[in-house]
This record gives structure tokens, C-alpha cells and sequence, in this order.
């Protein structure tokens, strides 16, 4: 999402009026010119005073002045949030992420520089992290104008200066949407193949590096181990079966809790 800054959302007005920035000051009543310029190029702000100016002049909000338009604010406070991995939304994002295949990347391509050296681990580290967040950038992109509108729709309010209520929102929708996301296909199947991967490391899915086991693409772990299709075939069994107690097990505690409920009922009306 490209965002624009006060000074071009300024430099947009006086542009939509036909004004130069002579002229503007005037209209707005500061010092001059240059007061315009060092607005437009963001190397200062307007005061309260001018931005009411401003406002007046064009029929614009004080608001979308200073924060752009609502969707580019959201955008902006949920990104800053994220620019620090301690934070709820970050980890809220990150559990939904690998929930999915988007948080997935070549592990083999990002383990060697462009001469095909194998990269030290606190550089394949920052490689990585920047990859989750350009991920985590383009989910926030995705799902930012949603949050938005459930979060007006929840609250009946604009979202200006609603940092924290936003972030909290932002996070418990991440939440859900992982939530939501454990019971997919897609999330069954990443599930599984981690399972698999962490099946069996004697087999060639590790292959030596150095003094560090290094995973393998998982079709060739799957191709290297059919002599153990039967142990493989057991898992996937207990893998499902787990998965279908749980199911049964809370379905007959949502009934029991039904029937309870009823019984109350009836005994309250002594029916």
C-alpha cells in the first residue's frame, strides 16, 4: 500500500486549488513561501492553527491531513506495530502465517550467497527475518481495509487516534483467522509434513553439512523412505484418529451441556 506523506497530502491541495506556494501562504496566513516548502518536503509540520487553515480552505478533515485516509492509517499503525517481533499483533500474524503455506520459503536458496558460499548464521538469520517481514507486510496489505471495516462496523467510530484499540482488534483477528485456519486442508497438510519431516532423521531427508543436519525437499525424504511406508502409513492413522477423538470428544461435551441446560430449563418451569 503506498503511503503519502503530509507534506504530499498538502502539496495535493494547494496543487488541486492552482495556487503556488506564495500564494497558499497567504490564504493560510503564514510567514511565506518557504514555510510551504519545508511542509511539502516533510522537513516540518503545520501547528494546530495552519492545519485548521488548511481544513477550512479545502473542506478537508484535520485528520485526513495528518493521518491520510483511514485504510492508510490503519495500515500504517498496524505496520509500525509489527516492527517489533516482541509485540501481540507480530506473533498473533506469525502463528497465522504458519498456519499457511505463505510463511514457507526455499530454505536451500536462502542458505548461499550469489557465489553459491554457504552464508554465516547471523546473515541467514537476517536474511530470513527480512523475508517474514515482507510476508507480514503483504498480509497487513491484504487484510488491513477488512479490519478496517469490521472494526468500524464492531465500534460505530472512526479509527483516528485509535492505536490501541486497533492493534488489540488487529490481533484477535489474527487469532481467529489461525484459528480458523488449523482445520483447512492446507493447515492438515503443513501439519503432517512437519510431522513427516521430524519422522525419521537417520534417513536421507538430513544430508551432512559441515557439523549441521540440513533438511532435504520432502518428496525426495518421501522417495527415500519406502521401506518404512508401513511406519509412515501408522502415523498418518494416529495423526487423524488423534484429530477425530478430539472432534468426538468435544461434540459430546457440547451435547452433554445442551441436555444439562434443558434440564435446567425444565426443572425451571416444573414442567
Amino acid at each position: 500500500m503506498e503511503q503519502m506523506s503530509m507534506g504530499g497530502r498538502i502539496k495535493r491541495i494547494r496543487n488541486s486549488l492552482n495556487m503556488t506556494m506564495e500564494e497558499f501562504a497567504k490564504a493560510i496566513k503564514v510567514s511565506g513561501k518557504s514555510t510551504v516548502n519545508e511542509w511539502e518536503k516533510d522537513r516540518a509540520t503545520p501547528g494546530a492553527a495552519a492545519l485548521s487553515k488548511i481544513s477550512n480552505l479545502t473542506n478537508v478533515s484535520e485528520d485526513w491531513l495528518v493521518f491520510g485516509t483511514p485504510s492508510e492509517y490503519v495500515f500504517s499503525v498496524l505496520k509500525k506495530e509489527t516492527t517489533d517481533n516482541s509485540t501481540a499483533l507480530y506473533k498473533s500474524i506469525l502463528t497465522y502465517l504458519e498456519n499457511t503455506s505463505i510463511l514457507q520459503f526455499d530454505d536451500e536458496e536462502l542458505s548461499y550467497d550469489d557465489n553459491g558460499d554457504y552464508l554465516d548464521d547471523s546473515t541467514y538469520e537476517h536474511i530470513v527475518m527480512k523475508e517474514i517481514t515482507s510476508k507480514i507486510n503483504l498480509i497487513l496489505h491484504e487484510h488491513s481495509d477488512h479490519i478496517l471495516e469490521k472494526y468500524t462496523k464492531a465500534h460505530s467510530i472512526d479509527v483516528y487516534r485509535k492505536e490501541i484499540d486497533i492493534i488489540n482488534y488487529a490481533t484477535e483477528y489474527f487469532l481467529k483467522l489461525s484459528y480458523l485456519n488449523q482445520h483447512t486442508f492446507e493447515a492438515e497438510y503443513n501439519a503432517l509434513k512437519q510431522g513427516l519431516l521430524l519422522y525419521d532423521p537417520s534417513t536421507s531427508l538430513y544430508h551432512k553439512t559441515g557439523d549441521t543436519n540440513e533438511v532435504t525437499n520432502i518428496d525426495v525424504y518421501l522417495d527415500s523412505v519406502k521401506d518404512h511406508s508401513e511406519s509412515i502409513s501408522k502415523y498418518v492413522d494416529d495423526f487423524y484418529k488423534n484429530k477425530l477423538r478430539l472432534i468426538q470428544e468435544t461434540a459430546l461435551a457440547e451435547i452433554e451441556s445442551v441436555k444439562n441446560q434443558r434440564i435446567e430449563k425444565i426443572n425451571e418451569l416444573k414442567i
